[in-house]
């Protein structure tokens, strides 16, 4: 083996290497991303109440009576912006769809076969997608 197929084999192995460190990079960051979100949204319901609650306890010195108030107040305010959602999701479905299909009309068959991947794979990771 000459000189020079010795410096291309090393450049491309390191090229290689470089690659790959990059492909690993990114798993571990993304992965580390997707769990820090799961992880903010499926507890923000409860963290933000009770955040809210406890900031209002000591702000404003409320007696444990008006603890007791504040907390049915906030259940029961969760529970109208769950029943507003599940009124406003449909129209939100719909115009979703609707600019979906614009960009559908601008795309290739092949961009649109990638198109729809693209758009399963963010609705399958939308935390409030199908959520009552």
């Amino acid at each position: 083996m000459n000189q020079q197929n010795r410096i291309w084999l090393k450049a491309s192995a390191i090229l290689i290497i470089v690659f790959l460190l990059g492909i690993i990079t990114g798993g571990a960051l993304d992965s580390l991303y997707r769990s820090k979100a799961k992880t903010l949204v499926t507890s923000y319901n409860k963290t933000e109440t009770t955040d809210h609650l406890e900031s209002l306890k000591k702000d404003l010195n409320l007696s444990s009576e008006q603890v007791i108030a504040m907390q049915k107040i906030l259940t029961e305010m969760r529970q109208d912006y769950k029943s507003l959602c599940s009124e406003v999701r449909p129209k939100y479905e719909t115009l979703r769809e609707q600019g979906r299909t614009k960009m559908r009309l601008l795309l290739s068959e092949d961009q649109k076969k990638l198109f729809d991947l693209v758009i399963t794979r963010e609705d399958c990771n939308c935390p409030y997608l199908n959520k009552q």
